[in-house]
């Protein structure tokens, strides 16, 4: 968080400012899009907020994606339409001093921190001779794809919209 006081209205080096201070609410709008951008374009590139690349897609993933007749995209996250995976279901909020981005899809908090086979359970299936089988839920290890953070590239933009955003 950034602050600012001013301490004599009359001297102050930064002329103004006090006005700009008590309405920062577009400039959390702003922020919180310029996050939604970089979060977007992470799902295009599969790379964490770090910059390291996401864990490809399991050879088990592709083989079902073949079995189905689907095209496979190797982009981890990317599903078979080649668009943004389902879990790209980003939402954006702000308010006075405050900017969020969000995803309100269900398996969102898997795929930014993983998930070892079972954590979740595990499920009876019926096989077609009526036997009973337990699969675990996940059937697998998920590896993490962080999806959502600021970058380093991220704070650089921040810090110029709050440039802009005081100084004009």
């Amino acid at each position: 968080m950034i602050s600012v006081e001013v301490n004599d209205k009359h001297t102050a080096t930064l002329a103004g400012i006090e006005g700009k201070l008590a309405n920062q609410a577009d400039l959390m709008a702003q922020i919180a899009e310029l996050l939604l951008d970089s979060t977007v374009e992470r799902f295009q590139t599969g790379t964490a907020p770090d910059g390291t690349p996401w864990a490809p897609k399991s050879s088990t993933t592709i083989a079902a994606y073949e079995a189905r007749k689907e095209p496979v995209s190797l982009k981890p996250l990317i599903g078979p339409t080649k668009s943004l995976s389902s879990i790209a279901n980003f939402a954006t909020a702000s308010g006075d001093d405050w900017a969020r981005i969000s995803s309100r899809a269900i398996q969102s908090a898997v795929m930014q921190f993983g998930a070892e086979k079972g954590a979740f359970g595990a499920f009876m299936g019926i096989d077609k001779r009526g036997r009973r089988h337990f699969h675990s839920i996940p059937w697998g290890d998920i590896p993490a794809r962080p999806f959502l953070g600021i970058s380093s590239e991220d704070e650089e933009n921040v810090i110029a919209a709050i440039r802009e955003w005081m100084f004009g």
